[in-house]
């Protein structure tokens, strides 16, 4: 087996693992009814669909490539149009953006999901579908805070796949028979305007995750700092969180019950407390100044 097959095997495999797991992840997601109504999962499937879309397609342009060898033509030439109507650069053409595109929708709905949590909570599921679908405004419940995010992912990704044909309409420059979509197999207009929405888009979703670690951050530190000043709000923090495992619960429950009072010892330290107060130097005097009076 030579080094050439044996990437193209790896291609395979690869691909394989990918579809499979996607196809599990899938199934588990649009299966079960409460799953389809939580929004992360329709993220989750749109990032599903990109990464299946491209193993597809790098499974197929592998058994291309196998098949060339096996015949002998490595080094023969297609024309760009026979080569762009391989149903493998089809779908790279199509995964290529949305593998960017898709992961910075999710990083933006998290960011909206962190900074008004409460306007995420009651948008409900349309606000997530409209996020990644072809229609006008996203939400304009309670405030235009998003405003107006068409079709980002898919429609682009279409615009940009349907562009590459026209401008390969009927093309019959000479290409390599291995259909390389970065060496001539796409146009190079379309298909650099699709790898550079995906270098900027994975850029953007970097930045806005780190724009949300850096508001969490900040958050969760004044948090902290509140926390350390009110000692009534930390002992219920810590009741709350700790007081679930059962050593601790016990201990909580004897120190608590431990520092509280029986009626009798209520009755003792009253007691004491009276005795105390009439042997202090103003109870004394103050009862020698009223016989005085008498």
């Amino acid at each position: 087996m030579t080094t050439f097959a044996l990437n193209m095997y790896l291609y395979l495999l690869e691909g394989s693992i990918v579809c499979l797991s996607n196809g599990v992840l899938m199934l588990c997601i649009l299966g079960s009814k409460n799953n389809r109504k939580r929004r992360e999962f329709l993220l989750i499937i749109s990032q599903a669909v990109a990464d299946t879309i491209y193993a597809i397609a790098f499974m197929l342009i592998a058994v291309h490539r196998l098949k060339l060898e096996a015949a002998g033509m490595l080094k023969a030439m297609f024309s760009r149009w026979e080569c762009a109507l391989h149903p493998a650069l089809i779908l790279h053409d199509i995964a290529t953006p949305l593998l960017g595109l898709v992961p910075m929708a999710m990083s933006i709905n998290f960011l909206v999901s962190s900074v008004i949590p409460l306007w995420y909570i009651t948008s409900g599921i349309k606000y997530t579908s409209l996020l990644l679908s072809e229609e006008g405004p996203v939400v304009r419940r309670h405030s235009d805070v998003v405003g107006q995010s068409g079709s980002v992912p898919y429609l682009v990704t279409g615009v940009l796949l349907v562009a590459n044909y026209i401008m390969l309409w009927n093309d019959e420059i000479p290409t390599s028979a291995l259909c390389i979509a970065a060496n001539g197999a796409s146009h190079p207009i379309p298909y650099g305007i699709m790898l550079g929405i995906r270098i900027i888009a994975n850029i953007g979703s970097a930045a806005v995750y780190l724009s949300i670690v850096i508001y969490l951050s900040s958050t969760t530190m004044n948090f902290l700092i509140y926390i350390m000043r009110y000692r009534e709000l930390r002992s219920i923090l810590i009741r709350s969180v700790f007081g679930r495992i059962p050593i601790v619960k016990y201990r909580l429950s004897d120190s608590s019950s431990a520092k509280k009072p029986t009626p009798g010892r209520q009755s003792q330290v009253a007691s004491e407390l009276t005795t105390q107060r009439r042997m202090a130097p103003g109870f004394l005097r103050g009862s020698e100044v009223r016989l005085i009076a008498f």
